[in-house]
């Protein structure tokens, strides 16, 4: 037997426990001030609202004052109300994820709404998932996105959500802690090179 061949025999044959990761679950007195805190030093905005009436508007004041034209956005992620948001507000162009050339319409897209499947106070941190009706490119290629986030949706870190979680995570799983940045050789950071210059996440 090669020297190799022992020391890979005797590697095989130790037990190796796994050793338990300690409970660390943070605790915040105010989830949204926490998070609001975190997310906007990394160069994140949010916006607070009272209700998902006043979330809408401040999104639409955004896009009208802004001149916002295409709308990329993930419809049963967005605030739910009678009428459809494009019946709703019809003067913007929009497209929806699982529509056919929806990827084109993004790369044209003035701005991406999405919602979240949670948000970490402890690091100003989105969980996104995608899936038929939620695509990636989204929350990617539009230069503005704009995450609308119920209350509910806040927890307190990432080890509070892996509790939440059943044991097999999605294949496509983002955090987002802010607008795509980059950094060169000097340390110069740039903002908005691989996706979105701005992040604005409406809290109702």
């Amino acid at each position: 037997m090669s020297r190799r061949e022992d020391i890979l025999k005797r590697l095989r044959s130790r037990k190796r426990v796994p050793r338990e990761l300690a409970d660390r679950t943070r605790s915040y007195q105010d989830l949204v001030e926490r998070f609001r805190q975190e997310l906007e030093s990394h160069n994140g905005e949010v916006w607070l609202a009272a209700d998902a009436a006043e979330a809408w508007e401040k999104a639409i004041d955004f896009m009208q004052e802004t001149g916002v034209q295409v709308i990329a956005a993930h419809r049963t992620e967005l605030p739910q109300f009678d009428t459809p948001p494009e019946v709703r507000y019809p003067d913007f162009d929009w497209h929806f994820a699982g529509e056919a050339e929806y990827r084109e319409a993004c790369a044209q897209a003035d701005i991406g709404l999405t919602g979240a499947d949670a948000a970490l106070a402890e690091t100003g941190t989105l969980v996104l998932t995608s899936g038929s009706d939620r695509a990636r490119i989204t929350s990617l290629l539009p230069p503005t996105h704009i995450v609308f986030l119920p209350k509910t949706k806040l927890i307190s870190d990432l080890f509070a959500w892996k509790a939440q979680r059943p044991a097999e995570f999605p294949a496509n799983l983002m955090f987002i802690s802010g607008p795509s940045k980059t950094g060169d050789i000097e340390q110069a950071l740039v903002v908005g090179v691989h996706g979105p210059r701005r992040l604005i996440v409406i809290v109702y």
